[in-house]
């Protein structure tokens, strides 16, 4: 049994950063993978970002508000031919200096 769809890392490890306390000079951080199709046929795919999303933050007068996200995911979705490879880049932007992980 061979996957339609070959993923060359499935975890992606910013590990330890430093973050400017300094919100002006806070810089991303970002690392690559690729998708390759190695199914006979065409794949359609699309990535599910919503938790990297979730957070939300108290604005003025209490009322939640989006977060910036810490982590997000370029292209979302795509089609990839039968031996096709597409190249997609996370971008780390931590706001504090704390642990994060999803």
């Amino acid at each position: 049994l061979k996957p339609r769809l070959v993923l060359s890392k499935t975890v992606v490890d910013f590990e330890d950063r430093v973050v400017s306390r300094d919100p002006s000079r806070r810089v991303p951080f970002s690392s690559e993978l690729t998708f390759t199709n190695s199914h006979t046929g065409g794949i359609t795919w699309e990535l599910d970002d919503s938790i990297l999303r979730e957070n939300k933050e108290a604005g003025p007068g209490g009322v939640l508000t989006p977060a910036q996200p810490i982590f997000f995911i370029s292209p979302k979705t795509g089609d990839l031919a039968p031996g096709e490879t597409v190249t997609l880049r996370v971008t780390f932007s931590p706001q504090d200096n704390q642990d994060y992980e999803d």
